[in-house]
C-alpha cells in the first residue's frame, strides 16, 4: 500500500514539471502535451535535421526554443543576438537550455558543432550563452557579451 502510493505521489509531482510540455523540432513542427495528450502546434521557424531544444516555464507556456544556431522567442521571433550560435546543421545533442541556479530569468543555453563539415574551428566543441528572460519586454535576449563562451 505504501509503494503505491509513493508511486502515484512521484507520478503526481511528474505531471506537474511543465517546462518540457511544449516541443519545436524539424521542419517548423511542434508537439504539445498540456492536454495529457499530444497535440501538433502551428508557428515553428526552425528547419532542423536533428538536435533542437525548448523550455516553457513552471506553467507549460513556450519561453524560446533553438536548433543550436538561433534561439527564438515565444512569439516565434530570433532574439536580440539570438543568431551565430556555434552549433552545426548536424549535431544530433545540438542544444541544452537549463536554468541558472537562484536566478529565475537566466538559462544557460549550452551547444555543440557537428564536426562533419571538417572544419577545425578554434571555437569547435561545446560553447556556451546567456538567455536573459528579463530583457526584451519578458521576450528574452542573449546577454551581449555573454554569447558562444568556451
Amino acid at each position: 500500500m505504501c509503494l503505491a502510493l509513493a508511486g502515484i505521489l512521484c507520478w503526481m509531482g511528474a505531471m506537474c514539471q511543465k517546462e518540457n510540455d511544449t516541443w519545436y523540432f524539424g521542419g517548423r513542427a511542434g508537439v504539445s502535451f498540456s492536454g495529457g495528450a499530444a497535440f501538433g502546434i502551428p508557428g515553428g521557424q526552425m528547419m532542423q535535421l536533428e538536435g533542437a531544444a525548448t523550455i516553457s516555464d513552471g506553467n507549460g507556456n513556450l519561453m524560446m526554443y533553438t536548433d543550436g544556431q538561433s534561439v527564438w522567442d515565444r512569439n516565434h521571433n530570433v532574439m536580440p543576438n539570438g543568431s551565430g550560435l556555434l552549433s552545426g546543421p548536424s549535431s544530433a545533442m545540438a542544444a541544452v537550455i537549463v536554468p541558472q541556479p537562484c536566478n529565475q530569468s537566466r538559462y544557460y543555453l549550452f551547444v555543440v558543432n557537428d564536426r562533419t563539415s571538417g572544419s577545425m574551428n578554434p571555437l569547435s566543441g561545446l560553447t556556451y550563452s546567456i538567455v536573459d528572460m528579463s530583457q526584451n519586454n519578458g521576450l528574452g535576449s542573449i546577454v551581449s557579451g555573454q554569447k558562444n563562451i568556451l
